[in-house]
């Protein structure tokens, strides 16, 4: 009767909250964690757990029957550097990420079964050389917050991050992804906010685009937007076609390019996100 009750207890706490967040408004803020404040320690752990979590995930393709697979793993087996199997213990990633890696990983399966069913020609979900998101399902358990800092569940020490101030004020926090990006990390927050009701001005504006001005308003304003490859990124380019295939050095090459494409998206975001504000 206790172990009813708690469930009962859970699942109208759930309900509550679902009702809650059906009046509010569902957001996502990105923070990057500070590398510069990155121990030795830390930085281990995070490398660790994006490691676990692709022998996780190539283990539960290897299984054959995905929907078997469970999240209570302690250890898996992979393929080491000989192509011989190995089995490897799951140190640093938790059993809520495990899980969820799982979850999505049944997700997928399912969405491709739809596209299937739907008469689209599919694939099948492959092995990964990387794995580069972890979810962190449950605020309070998987992440916490606290002042500039977010801990994550398994390292013993919060990491400092930098952008938490975009959250705002009594926000209420969700779930989160962890994202390895160009040699760096972020967390994915997602959080509900009360809805704020729009200004309605009852005008209409029109959008002319050419090739003179990029976009060209019914009032007359004029908006034009160039994004010229940036010399870093031509220079970086250059250094990745001149290195020798498979080596270190054209890894940390190639690792320079992507965040120089990284820079030139953003420049693209920023202008797109001020033009339609």
């Amino acid at each position: 009767m206790d172990q009813l009750a708690k469930n009962e207890k859970i699942k109208q706490a759930i309900l509550a909250t679902r009702r809650k967040h059906a009046n509010m408004t569902c957001k996502t803020y990105e923070v990057k964690i500070d590398k510069s404040h990155l121990s030795k320690t830390k930085s281990g752990f995070l490398k660790s757990i994006f490691r676990e979590a692709k022998w996780l995930y190539n283990h539960i393709l290897s299984v054959g029957d995905v929907f078997a697979a469970t999240g209570n793993l302690k250890e898996v087996t992979v393929l080491n550097k000989d192509r011989e199997p190995e089995v490897r213990p799951l140190s640093n990633l938790s059993s809520h990420m495990a899980q969820e890696i799982v979850t999505r990983t049944k997700n997928n399966v399912v969405a491709l079964g739809r596209l299937k069913a739907a008469g689209n020609r599919i694939g099948k979900l492959k092995y990964k050389s990387q794995v580069n998101s972890i979810p962190l399902k449950q605020y309070g358990n998987t992440y916490k917050v606290k002042g500039n800092t977010i801990k994550i569940q398994g390292c013993k020490k919060p990491f400092r991050v930098m952008g938490l101030k975009q959250l705002p004020p009594g926000a209420d926090l969700t779930n989160a992804t962890l994202v390895r990006r160009t040699g760096d990390y972020y967390i994915k927050i997602t959080c509900f906010v009360d809805k704020v009701a729009r200004p309605v001005t009852g005008r209409s504006v029109g959008l002319d685009f050419g090739i003179k001005d990029s976009v060209t308003t019914s009032d007359g304003e004029k908006f034009n937007f160039s994004f010229p490859e940036s010399k870093q990124l031509k220079k970086a380019s250059r250094k990745v076609h001149k290195s020798v295939k498979g080596s270190k050095s054209r890894y940390k090459k190639r690792l320079r390019l992507q965040k120089e494409y990284r820079k030139q998206d953003s420049r693209k975001q920023d202008a797109r996100n001020k033009f339609i504000n």
